[in-house]
């Protein structure tokens, strides 16, 4: 017999604080380790209420097939049971790494990544090219070789965006000069341009960045040319690419750098700096008002290892890093945002168990809400796997869904009651005075599953019982719900947990 357990944690307060729901394991039942990418690329990425996600996963024993890159989705209720595997077939000499996803304009989903399923030499040798596949109305296109390498050479890391003109931008490292450089081109209207060398030769280039500010890409990398790794960045404009320039300071190397872009047009990079003895987080922002850079900001202070940044821009206006970090003995994910002005407080997403949670990539919604999925350990499942959690997700209730009656009147919740327990649950709210009331429960894309109450209530305290089930008085999936009780000028929000 399946067992529902539901566990409510009342959140106090009318506005929209931000809160991150537990993390779910997405890849549970995958044969071997999952990956999301390492190099700062984007494995998330969101239309409307769908959630897509994308990693490379490595199956070993009797059922090798190297590395291969995988697709799944959230549909606005559940995530996909199946993954879908968008690269070739392979084998133990064939794999596929590091992919990065991004929507175009017109809703469609791009997926590029590196791989050697295009030529295998007869010495065994291997070739890495690009390959590039398109997901269109819920149909992949065929996978296509970008970059045509015609020797032992590699092409590795790429990174993808998209820009307002439906443009695809995509920029990785390339060896086929004999250095790693970084290499860009574009897909236009169908066709891809041809490739484009944004470093100077003879100098290493790696782990590049790609954003789109406006219309126009730019790109960031780690370069040695000044005798340690510095961040370099190069954008494009109307007459071209312009000049490479150093954006970080480090006497004893600045490495793995991430670019994004605000809504205003502004351009923030993030990168791990040794400057201080020490991986730290070091920060920088483009003014899209005068075109220079804003000072160096360290962002992370602590004796261990502050790694893999991530940044992710809201349409708010909040800038976000995510990072991995070592302090408490094992790797774990951190958060910390810009807003009102200032960097806000880390706060730790992590420490499920006290293995490592690496490689986050975050996306946001149409609705303002946070996405984050990174790859974690654990001996209690195939490690790693991919794990996926919310934040903001309050800003799901949409005004539209808020009460029109007029009122002011106060209003709290109490935890459930039994908790945890099998079939049902009692959720109690408290009124100061009388007024309208409505008590629902959604999921968390936001969508409505079950008025429990609306209407009248007297001042005092009310009991709800909720039974697990929609309106249509079908048992719920498991995952994350809401319980939301509103009244005409208070709202309150409380986190459920499904578990079959």
């Amino acid at each position: 017999m399946h067992k529902i357990i539901i566990l409510i944690l009342a959140l106090t307060g009318s506005g929209w604080a931000q809160q991150w729901s537990p993390g779910l394991n997405v890849t549970y039942y995958d044969p071997g380790a999952s990956w999301t990418a390492s190099n700062q690329a984007r494995s998330l990425a969101i239309s409307g209420d769908t959630i897509h996600l994308i990693w490379y996963n490595a199956t070993a024993g009797n059922n090798n097939t190297g590395h291969q890159i995988y697709y799944k989705k959230y549909d606005g209720t559940a995530w996909d049971t199946v993954n879908t595997q968008i690269g070739y077939f392979g084998n133990w000499r064939r794999h596929s790494w590091y992919p990065s996803c991004a929507l175009g304009a017109g809703g469609d989903l791009h997926a590029v990544w590196e791989t050697n399923d295009f030529i295998q030499t007869s010495d065994g040798a291997s070739i890495y090219d690009i390959a590039y596949r398109r997901l269109s109305q819920g149909t992949w296109s065929g996978v296509t070789r970008v970059t045509s390498n015609v020797s032992q050479g590699y092409s590795w890391r790429p990174v993808i965006a998209c820009g307002p003109d439906n443009t695809v931008h995509l920029a990785w490292q390339d060896n086929r000069q004999g250095t790693f450089k970084i290499f860009y081109k574009t897909l236009s209207s169908g066709s891809w341009s041809g490739d484009l060398c944004l470093s100077p030769l003879g100098v290493y280039a790696g782990f590049p960045s790609l954003a789109v500010s406006g219309s126009e890409p730019a790109v960031v990398w780690q370069d040695f040319r000044d005798g340690s790794n510095q961040i370099y960045f190069k954008q494009h404009s109307a007459s071209g690419w312009g000049q490479d320039s150093a954006i970080s300071q480090s006497s004893y190397g600045a490495f793995a750098p991430c670019l994004a872009g605000d809504r205003d047009g502004n351009l923030h990079a993030a990168w791990e700096d040794l400057q201080d003895g020490n991986f730290e987080i070091y920060y920088r922002r483009l003014s899209v008002l005068n075109k220079t850079w804003g000072p160096v900001v360290r962002l992370t202070k602590d004796p261990y290892y502050s790694r893999q940044p991530f940044l992710q821009c809201q349409n708010d206006g909040t800038i976000n890093l995510f990072w991995s970090d070592d302090r408490e003995g094992a790797y774990e994910i951190y958060h910390r945002q810009f807003s009102g002005g200032v960097w806000q407080p880390e706060t730790t997403l992590t420490s499920f168990d006290g293995w490592a949670s690496m490689n986050p990539s975050a996306a946001e919604d149409h609705l303002g809400n946070l996405h984050l999925a990174w790859s974690d350990f654990s001996p209690y499942y195939q490690a790693p796997d991919i794990f996926y959690m919310l934040g903001d997700y309050t800003k799901k209730i949409t005004e539209e869904n808020r009460a029109a009656s007029p009122g002011s009147a106060a209003l709290s919740m109490f935890p459930a009651r039994p908790n945890p327990m099998r079939n049902r649950t009692k959720i109690s709210m408290m009124t100061v005075q009388s007024g309208w009331a409505r008590l629902r429960v959604y999921n968390i894309a936001g969508q409505l599953v079950k008025e429990l109450y609306q209407g009248q209530l007297p001042g005092g305290q009310h009991e709800f019982e909720w039974d697990a089930r929609d309106g249509n008085g079908k048992m719920v999936s498991n995952g994350l719900y809401l319980a939301r009780a509103e009244t005409g000028g208070s709202a309150v929000t409380g986190k459920i947990m499904v578990v079959r």
